[in-house]
């Protein structure tokens, strides 16, 4: 063998033995759901990490942070870069070198378990942390000067200060609740019936000091809650299937506050394909409300049965979210006639086969000596079945014995009995093609009290 060739072939040797000694070793630290704080035991798989750290050489560590699926996307993803940021801080804290630390985030992207259930999610609220070293060798001797000496001290790294804590307020019965904020951390704001407002950190416009804020919640998430309410399902003269709508008040002080950036929503509601968000800034009478569609994202958690809704911009203090599509249909229109009115006008509804709700606008009132009747309208949903349903409960105000007064039956009308028994109008003071139904049975109240 040539000289050479010998020289080449220790260099290849200790290439070789030099990629052979580095070494890899995995620790996993878990988090509980919707939290970034480490726990004891947490804690104490740092420590052994920690031990094991000081009988090797080692090169760098590598931090990823991750969630389950529960939350919008965006959420997640700033869920696990604060797990990391804390398991990082801990390691500055016990000294380890801030150079030989990288970190990434993946949010719910990387699961290692099934989101599904409980055991495989926990599994997956983690950060995985990889350290790279290599085996002990004999201990080398250097000397350094005492500039050095000086140098090393200053650039020793000092634990990162804690992070702000986000701020949690559960609404009361009534839906409302007050608060001191002092502008730090975010505000999680959840409703009686599950309804979810995040405000992040940095979105109330001149929040430079402590201050109460005062909040309020108008959920419509179930039929009855918004055929009940009669609140509106339009966009201009267009109808809407709604799945569920939230309406938010927020003050500062007695005052209406102002917002901008993305807030993060969650609206309890049934699964309906198409789902788009809507906004309003108007929040007075809500069947006067004017929905408009908003640019922002939207999916569906089957886990908490909710809509995910991120809207961003500028937004004042009280506005209103609708998780809603268009009516498919003809330009033309069905008529319910209600008959036998005696001061009562319910709210109907027509409720889609995916259980998503549209409340109809009633357009025209005649009356008699006796009795009144109305007509609600709504298009014509094409291949689609459909139930149209009712519902009413009026508490009168004023002298006098109260009396409620209760519709009878929910369902009023289903075309699973067959099909649409319509009869054109053809005179009717508004424009368009109007139908009605023939065969829509009268309205029954009970009267209680």
């Amino acid at each position: 063998m040539s000289t050479r060739s010998f020289v080449l072939f220790c260099l290849l040797l200790c290439l070789s033995s030099s990629i052979q000694a580095q070494n890899s070793k995995l620790c996993t630290v878990l988090f509980p759901f919707d939290q970034h704080n480490l726990e004891e035991e947490a804690q104490s798989e740092l420590n052994q990490l920690l031990h094991f750290m000081s009988t090797v050489e080692w090169q760098f560590l590598s931090l990823k942070g991750h969630t389950d699926a529960i939350g919008s996307l965006s959420y997640n993803v700033a869920l696990s870069t604060r797990r990391v940021e804390k398991v990082k801080e801990y390691l500055l804290a016990a000294g380890v070198d801030r150079d030989k630390i990288e970190i990434g985030w993946f949010g719910e992207e990387q699961p290692l378990a099934t989101n599904q259930e409980e055991k495989g999610r926990k599994s997956n609220r983690r950060v995985e942390i990889r350290l790279t070293y290599s085996e002990a060798t004999e201990e080398v001797v250097t000397t350094t000067t005492p500039m050095e000496e000086e140098k090393g001290q200053v650039d020793t790294p000092t634990p990162a200060p804690a992070r702000i804590e986000d701020v949690k307020v559960k609404l009361n019965k009534e839906n409302r609740a007050s608060f001191d904020y002092n502008c730090q951390g975010d505000i999680i704001i959840t409703a009686e019936a599950g309804a979810k407002l995040r405000i992040p950190e940095g979105a109330i416009v001149n929040c430079d000091e402590v201050g109460k804020l005062e909040v309020s919640m108008r959920e419509f998430t179930s039929k009855k809650e918004i055929i009940n309410s009669q609140a509106s399902t339009y966009s201009g003269n267009e109808m809407l299937q709604s799945a569920g709508m939230i309406i938010v008040d927020i003050k500062k002080e007695g005052k209406r506050i102002n917002m901008n950036g993305c807030l993060e929503m969650v609206i309890p509601g049934p699964k309906v394909e198409g789902m788009q968000p809507y906004f309003s800034s108007y929040t007075g009478k809500v069947n006067q409300i004017n929905w408009r569609k908003r640019k922002g994202k939207i999916r569906y958690d089957d886990y908490q049965e909710a809509y995910i809704v991120e809207i961003c911009g500028a937004f004042s203090g009280s506005f209103g979210v609708n998780c809603d599509k268009r009516v498919p249909g003809e330009r033309s229109a069905v008529l319910v006639k209600i008959k036998k009115l005696h001061g009562q006008f319910p709210g109907i509804a027509v409720e889609s086969a995916d259980g998503a709700i549209t409340n109809l606008r009633q357009v025209n009132i005649k009356e008699g000596r006796s009795r009144k009747w109305a007509y609600y309208t709504f298009p014509v949903i094409e291949n689609e079945p459909l139930t149209i349903l009712g519902s009413y409960t009026k508490k009168p105000f004023g002298l006098g014995s109260e009396k409620t007064y209760t519709l009878e039956e929910a369902v009023l009308y289903s075309t699973e009995n067959g099909p649409l028994q319509l009869k054109r109008v053809k005179r009717f003071r508004k424009k368009g093609v109007y139908y009605v139904i023939k065969d829509f049975p009268s309205l029954k109240f009970s009267k209680e009290g």
